[in-house]
């Protein structure tokens, strides 16, 4: 069960709104242009679908992943190290 509960009728269009949302992240992504911290976005999107649309296990491994990617992003190993390992866990 989600953490936050939606009403069937508008799981669908939620999920296309991230998704899409999710593929204008990952374009940026493979960009050629200097944005801060721009490896963390796509997760972090994911993560907030996943409040409505997926168990809370999942929803809060994404959540450590995104953190995860985030300390990569600030070079912090053992912050990325840690958050990856309670992202496993989580999953």
């Amino acid at each position: 069960m989600a953490i936050f509960r939606l009403n069937e009728k508008y799981t669908g269009p939620v999920a296309l709104t991230a998704t899409g949302i999710f593929l204008c992240a990952s374009v940026l992504f493979f960009l050629p242009v200097e944005i801060p911290h721009k490896i963390t976005y796509c997760v972090a999107i994911l993560t907030l679908a996943s409040l409505w649309l997926c168990p809370w296990q999942i929803a809060i491994g994404l959540l450590f992943s995104a953190l995860g990617d985030q300390m990569g992003a600030m070079e912090n190993l053992p912050g990325q190290m840690g958050s990856f390992a309670l992202a496993h866990i989580m999953y």
